[in-house]
C-alpha cells in the first residue's frame, strides 16, 4: 500500500506543477467586523479528470499485477515442473515483442525526422506603415 501511495504522489507532482493552486496572499482583516469566507482555488475540470484518470490507471495496473503475481505463485506451488515449461517461453516472447515495438518506434521517428527535418523558411514581414492598422 505504501508503494501505491508513493507512486500516486510521484505521478501527481507534474500535475500540480503544471496547474499550481491559485491561493491569494493572506490579507490582514479589516476591523469592520465583516468576514468573507475564504475562496476555494479554481481548478479546471480537465485537470480533475486527468488526475482521476491517472489514479485509476495506476490502481488498475497495481491490481492486475497483484492478481497475475498471486496466480503465478499459486501455479508455481501446485506444479513447478509445468510452471517452468510454460513460463520459459513467455519471457522470450515478451522480449521479442518489446524489441520489435522499440525498433518500429525508432524507425518511425527517423522517418518523421527525415521527412520534416528542416524547418520551414520564414519570410519577414515588412514594417507596418502609418496608414494600415496593425494586425
Amino acid at each position: 500500500m505504501n508503494r501505491l501511495l508513493t507512486i500516486l504522489l510521484v505521478l501527481s507532482m507534474p500535475l500540480m506543477a503544471a496547474h499550481p493552486l491559485r491561493i491569494p496572499p493572506r490579507r490582514i482583516p479589516k476591523p469592520s467586523g465583516h468576514h468573507r469566507p475564504m475562496r476555494i482555488p479554481i481548478v479546471p475540470w480537465q485537470t480533475i479528470v486527468a488526475g482521476g484518470a491517472a489514479v485509476s490507471g495506476v490502481v488498475f495496473a497495481y491490481k492486475v499485477a497483484d492478481g497475475i503475481q498471486s496466480g503465478m505463485a499459486e501455479a508455481a506451488k501446485s506444479a513447478p515442473d509445468r510452471f517452468l515449461d510454460k513460463c520459459g517461453g513467455v519471457g522470450g516472447t515478451a522480449q521479442i515483442a518489446s524489441a520489435i515495438i522499440v525498433i518500429v518506434g525508432i524507425a518511425y521517428l527517423a522517418w518523421r525526422l527525415a521527412l520534416h527535418g528542416k524547418p520551414p523558411e520564414r519570410r519577414e514581414l515588412p514594417p507596418p506603415s502609418d496608414h494600415e492598422p496593425p494586425p
